[in-house]
């Protein structure tokens, strides 16, 4: 008879460990894995799961997060020992790219620098800042840095640089045109307008400049040694810069002339603006021909200067003036009274052919008298080219002696006589004394007459008078001068 004491038979909890896996992580803004990864240690029974799912400790911010057994489970067969690790949330990769390309023209403002993301930022998440760029205003090339720029702390930020460039400003200098000198006068200082507005503080330097050459033309203005610095674009636009011939003036000098017969004289004139030194007149001037007296006009003729002048004319008249013809005549030897004029004393000639009018003319019988006047009026045969010519000689006029004896037998003194006329006579009768003036008019009359007869001339007019007497030997006739 077996008796059974019975026991209890024990089924005891199976112990299994779990382990988290190590390095478990996510990058920032992805979302956790489906369910965090453990090891187990210990085998199931068969049939036997686990239910749940490990968890980790909140937050999405990069950083460590302890991870829990949240809710996994094996059921009461089992022992759970849960050995922890930790879940990284690891930053974002992005990369800030300066996008290439960004530039400005020399004094400018800087842009604003821009660049590309590389990477979607989470949601709600923004940068802060801006680029920068390495300090400078010429131009060239500068590293746009990261500056200020930056991404919150959950994001691995990458900073791929580029240049900016600083261009040069464009500007153009135009020559400016219609500028221009005389020949002969100093360049100008040659002018010009810029367009594109310089940056203050900066300025130009040097000159324009010009093709070579004083002659009359145009000749190109050049850029010489004007520049800009070299933060500028220089575009030059040329002009031509003219050199204009140099106004003067040739004017005939009045009054030229020469006498009919002579050479022509060179003729001459004046220059209105002077040249310049080197230069000078070619050839002469000329004149309208002829050689009659009379007035010719003054041509250019074959006078001129050179090309760089721009000569005006003055003319004016070239005059062949009558000759004068020669005379000659010399003052006559003296002749007594009551001598009449002849060829003797009125024997004037000439170089030319013509006639002469004398005064007093041939056959004049003259008073007494020193230095008296002989005239003459010579007229050329060739009126057209010589003027009449006069000449004036004079000849004295002599009493034989102081006492003019009439005859023998007869004396009449003084004569010339101022007043009183002595008339001396022997052997002979008067009857009667007449005195008659050149027009024919007895002035005096004297009858009954002794051997001396004074006649009285003092109330006469000075002049020449005719005295007649009257005798038993004939008529006497002679001149008296009262002075």
């Amino acid at each position: 008879n077996v008796s059974f004491v019975s026991e209890d038979f024990s089924i005891t909890v199976k112990q299994i460990t779990v382990t988290a896996d190590s390095d478990q992580t996510k990058v920032y803004g992805d979302d956790d894995p489906a369910e965090y990864t453990y090891t187990v240690t210990g085998t199931l029974a068969s049939g036997d799961e686990f239910t749940g799912a490990l968890t980790r400790d909140f937050g999405e911010n990069i950083g460590i997060y302890q991870i829990k057994i949240g809710s996994l489970s094996l059921g009461a067969n089992y022992n759970l020992i849960y050995v922890g690790d930790y879940f990284h949330i690891t930053p974002k990769p992005v990369t800030i790219t300066a996008d290439a390309g960004q530039n400005k023209v020399y004094g400018e403002s800087d842009p604003a620098l821009t660049f590309t993301i590389t990477g979607d930022l989470v949601s709600g998440d923004t940068y802060s800042g801006a680029l920068s760029r390495e300090s400078g205003q010429n131009i060239g090339f500068y590293e746009i840095l990261q500056g200020s720029l930056v991404l919150p702390n959950n994001y691995d930020v990458t900073y791929v640089s580029a240049d900016f460039e600083i261009t040069p400003k464009p500007v153009t200098i135009t020559a400016d045109a219609g500028q221009s000198k005389v020949y002969g006068e100093s360049d100008p200082e040659f002018t010009f307008t810029i367009t594109g507005e310089l940056v203050s503080g900066d300025t130009y330097s040097g000159a324009l400049s010009r093709e070579s050459g004083e002659n009359i033309g145009l000749y190109e203005i050049l850029q010489g040694s004007l520049v800009l610095p070299n933060n500028y674009d220089v575009t030059y636009v040329s002009a031509d810069f003219e050199i204009t011939t140099k106004p003067v003036t040739i004017t005939v000098d009045a009054g030229q002339n020469k006498v009919y017969g002579e050479s022509d004289p060179e003729l001459t004139f004046t220059l209105t603006g002077e040249l310049v030194s080197g230069d000078s007149y070619s050839g002469a001037l000329s004149r309208v021909s002829g050689e009659n007296a009379g007035l010719y006009e003054i041509l250019q003729g074959s006078l001129v200067l050179p090309n760089n002048y721009d000569v005006t004319y003055v003319s004016s008249d070239f005059e062949i003036l009558k000759a004068t013809p020669v005379l000659t005549w010399e003052n006559p030897a003296d002749i007594f009274v009551g001598t009449a004029l002849s060829a003797t004393q009125l024997n004037a000639t000439a170089d030319v052919d013509g006639t002469f009018d004398y005064d007093p003319n041939m056959g004049t019988v003259l008073a007494v008298g020193d230095n008296q006047a002989l005239y003459v009026l010579f007229t050329p045969t060739d009126i057209t080219n010589y003027n009449t010519a006069e000449e004036t000689v004079f000849i004295n006029v002599l009493l034989d002696s102081e006492v003019f004896e009439i005859e023998t037998y007869m004396r009449i003194y003084p004569n010339p006589t101022t007043d009183l006329i002595w008339v001396n006579y022997s052997d002979c009768l008067i009857y009667k004394i007449t005195l008659i003036d050149m027009t024919g008019k007895v002035v005096l009359k004297e009858d009954s007459l002794s051997d001396m007869a004074i006649i009285d001339l003092s109330e006469l007019p000075a002049g020449v008078y005719i005295i007649q007497i009257d005798s038993n030997k004939g008529p006497i006739t002679e001149k008296i001068i009262k002075r």
